[in-house]
This record gives C-alpha cells, structure tokens and sequence, in this order.
C-alpha cells in the first residue's frame, strides 16, 4: 500500500513539476501584482499616503503605462489601443542629457511634485467624504503625469469625454486634460498648462473624474425616478416631431402657409420636457451656437439626449459650471432635477455645492 501511495506522490509530483516548468517559460505579466500597495509603501508621502488610506487609491507618480494604465484587467485587445496614450511622467521632464537627476534638479523635481500632489487633492478628493458610499468606487489607480498625449491612429480619442464646457477642444487627439478605462485615470497636472488654465482644469478634471465612476460602475441605475420620469420618455426622440405633436402641426403638410416647426425651438418648451441645454451635447463635437440672438440655440433638427446617463452628465456639467444668476434663471423643472441629483451626489459623499458654492441657491427648503 506504501508502495502505491509513494508512485501516485511521484506521479503527482512530476505533473506539477511539468506545469511549473511550462509557466517558468513564459514572460511575466506582473499584471497580478499589487503594484499601488508597493508604490505607495516606496513613495514615503504624506498625499499618497493620506489618500490611498482615507479613499483606497494609490496616486502614482513613477508607474508603467503599459502595466498601469494600458492594461485593462480584462482585454489585451483594449490594451494594445489604450497603449496610444502616452503619459509622460513628471520625473522625465527633470533628468539630464544622460537620464540621471542631478541634486539641484531632484529639489525642484520634489517642489514640482508636492504642487501636483497637492492640486489632485484640491481639485478631486476634498470635495469626496470619507467612509462614504462613493469611496468604494473611487479608482485603484491614479496616475500623475506632465503630460497626457492622444495619438489617434487605432481610434481611441473617441472614447475620450470632450463634453464639458471646460474641455480642452472637440477633438480628443494631441494633448488632454485626462483620460481613464477600467483600468486607471490619468491626470495631466503640468503646472504651465494650469498656470494659464487652472479653473479649467479644476472643472473639467473634477467632471472627468465623477463620469469616469459612473459609467463605470452604472451608478446612474440608483438615481431617484424625480430626476429622470419628466425626460425618460423623450429619450433619443426628434425634437421637432416632439415639437410638431405638442402643437398639433402636420408635418406632412408642405402646402402653401401651412404651420411649420420654428427652427430654433422655444427655450422654455425645450426645458419643460426636463433637458438643460449643456452646449456640448448637442450639435455632435461643435456644440450649440448663437442663432438670431438665441443663445445656445436648438435647432429643430437635433435629437433629445439618447439616455439617462447623457441625461445625467448634461446636468451634472451645468451644475459644476453655472453661477448664481444663470442657475436662479432656470424654471422650476430644471431645478428641480438638479435638487435630485444633489441629493444622490449629497448620499453618495460628493459635496457639488462645496466645488461650486453658487448651487447653494437652488437648494430646497
């Protein structure tokens, strides 16, 4: 019986040491490696540390862009694309001729690195409670970068957002704000670029950085039905048939006189269906213009947004951007749904009227 047992070991043995040599072959990935808890371990910085402890994310300063961010957990196909995003580590920008960091240019390195550090924190995480419901959303991954670049050859700028009103252009191609996949984020923290752009950045970065939680994880699903049951039905739908039903005009009538939609709707017929007019959201990258005095304008021939989560970012791009005077402006159905969606973000743990204080206004009683 020993005898047996001792072969079925041996057997047993050689299989596993047949599967171990197999793998000993193959080239490491390091995707399995827990490589936030060691940087973070390395760093030895009190914004790292605060936030990976407080929000479970690790800022990263020195990473891999393909282990880092690239990399999608789940598609290399998808890796391969996002490779096209080249971040550029702020280390890069302080080395020498020969790569090496000279002792005068580390101590501007680590100033330059401390205001990074510190803008993250300002512009993003002072504005999100701890210990509440959003954290557990927050990315593992953040990296910092003097540079986020999109190269477009495998199409990837299109899965970049350019919707809000401080975006950086209508094309996601050259240099960006910041980027993320299910993988990581990227922020592009170059103190020229917020020297001259810093309430930019700071809004397009903040709404960057709450879309990228949503639609990841389709947090729009526990959004209350007071913010969408006005809109929801309309989803998708041509404004002008909307327009043309509400006013009982025929559109297939084209004789002489017969009553037509106006090019440019009414404004307050546009709003009383519960849309807002967020200038980058219609009218494809080029936004809504003036027409005859109308600002942002809608034309006839646009389509209301296609679903809740457009529905949502629209709102939430208004909210982050308007004052006092154009947010008191609105009528009481916009409001209202912007009272919705500061209660789901209040539950959550992202204080919107702390980053713009002028929604205070709109709050109910």
């Amino acid at each position: 019986m020993k005898k047996k047992l001792l072969i079925y070991i041996s057997v047993i043995a050689s299989l596993v040491f047949a599967g171990c040599e197999s793998e000993d072959t193959l080239t490491p990935s390091y995707k399995d490696e827990d490589r936030v808890a060691i940087f973070v371990n390395s760093a030895n910085n009190e914004y790292v540390t605060s936030i990976y402890n407080n929000y479970n994310c690790g800022l990263l300063y020195e990473f891999d862009s393909i282990l880092d961010f690239a990399y999608t957990a789940s598609d290399d196909v998808a890796a391969d694309l996002w490779s096209d995003v080249k971040l550029k580590m702020i280390k890069e920008s302080f080395l020498d001729e020969n790569g090496e960091m000279t002792s005068e240019n580390q101590t501007l390195y680590e100033i330059y690195l401390d205001q990074s550090l510190s803008y993250i924190n300002d512009i993003i995480f002072q504005y999100i409670r701890k210990e509440s419901i959003i954290v557990e959303y927050i990315p593992f991954k953040v990296l910092i970068c003097d540079e986020v670049f999109v190269d477009n050859q495998n199409g990837i700028g299109t899965d970049i957002l350019t919707e809000s009103d401080s975006r950086t252009g209508e094309s996601a191609i050259g240099t960006v704000n910041c980027v993320y996949n299910r993988h990581s984020l990227a922020f592009n923290v170059n103190q020229d670029g917020l020297l001259y752009n810093a309430e930019k950045y700071r809004k397009d970065n903040f709404y960057i950085f709450l879309c990228r939680i949503m639609e990841m994880h389709d947090l729009y699903q526990y959004i209350s039905e007071d913010f969408f049951s006005l809109s929801s039905e309309y989803y998708g739908m041509s404004i002008e048939e909307v327009y043309a039903e509400d006013f009982d005009i025929d559109l297939e009538d084209d004789s002489e006189g017969a009553e037509t939609v106006p090019s440019v709707v009414d404004k307050d017929w546009f709003y009383s269906k519960g849309f807002i007019d967020a200038r980058f959201f219609y009218n494809d990258n080029t936004g809504l213009t003036t027409i005859d005095g109308e600002e942002k304008a809608i034309k006839k021939s646009y389509y209301f947004l296609e679903s809740l989560s457009y529905d949502v970012r629209s709102y939430l791009n208004e909210m982050l951007h308007r004052n006092a005077e154009e947010l008191l402006a609105f009528p009481e159905v916009i409001k209202d749904k912007m009272n919705a969606l500061l209660d789901f973000m209040d539950e959550w743990g992202v204080d919107l009227i702390a980053f713009n204080p002028d929604l205070e206004v709109i709050v109910e009683n």
